[in-house]
């Protein structure tokens, strides 16, 4: 009896360090022995049916990887031993990558999805520009506040709004390309390609993307620019503020 406890045990164990993997490297130097530990303790506690039950390792599945999430993300944006210039980068990367995949599938939903087509095309340009300047000004605040320098803001800014804006060019070119068949027969469309010196629909609609991706990443560039620059001095006021109090 004991010799097949001791093997479950190590079974259970095995599974959850490969649970335990998915945590940051530094992380699991520091930790891995105590949560493993903690984790067998209470594994003895619980009864046979419950340590077998399917419900017992998805709550700890779940949990180690909300938590492995959050790791992950605090040691991406640690400012610790960080380059003011790599963590512009980082700030910017994230929340532009973040904002522009939002940005993506709020195109593929839009143009594919009755539901959200019906919402107005008003509602859904308000929430993207909010959304837009929510990243770029955030990420410029964020890394003003962490590198105490604003060119450095600006360039996290600029990062985030060429992300967004190449991400959402690229969404548009990728709609017209896979779903050609409904894309096309959208009303403006054929209107403009009516009026173009194109031959066929696919080949205006293939030019038209690529240079709209090009505009919209050289314009999420310069919003950038002028969002992170914002949020870069708004964090320089409330410095200013906090120190003269």
């Amino acid at each position: 009896m004991d010799d097949i406890e001791d093997e479950e045990l190590v079974r259970a164990r095995r599974r959850f360090e490969r649970l335990v993997a998915l945590y940051p490297r530094r992380h699991r130097q520091r930790y891995g022995a105590p949560l493993r530990d903690t984790f067998l303790d209470l594994y003895r506690s619980l009864p046979q049916s419950q340590r077998r039950s399917l419900r017992f390792w998805l709550a700890q599945a779940g949990d180690v990887l909300a938590n492995s999430v959050r790791l992950h993300a605090y040691f991406f944006l640690s400012v610790k031993e960080v380059p003011p210039n790599t963590l512009a980068i980082r700030a910017g990367a994230t929340l532009g990558l973040t904002t522009g995949v939002c940005f993506a599938l709020g195109a593929f939903l839009y143009n594919l999805t009755p539901l959200f087509s019906g919402l107005g095309e008003s509602a859904g340009n308000l929430a993207c520009l909010l959304l837009l300047l929510s990243a770029c000004a955030g990420s410029g605040y964020w890394t003003a506040r962490h590198t105490f320098a604003v060119g450095q803001g600006i360039k996290a800014g600029m990062l985030a709004g060429g992300l967004i804006a190449f991400l959402t060019g690229v969404a548009y070119l990728l709609l017209d390309t896979l779903f050609f068949g409904v894309t096309s027969q959208r009303p403006e469309k054929q209107a403009a390609f009516a009026h173009s010196h194109f031959a066929d629909m696919r080949s205006y609609l293939l030019v038209t993307d690529l240079a709209a991706t090009l505009v919209l990443t050289l314009c999420g560039l310069a919003a950038g620019l002028l969002l992170g620059g914002v949020g870069a001095g708004v964090n320089r006021l409330t410095q200013r503020k906090s120190h003269r109090g």
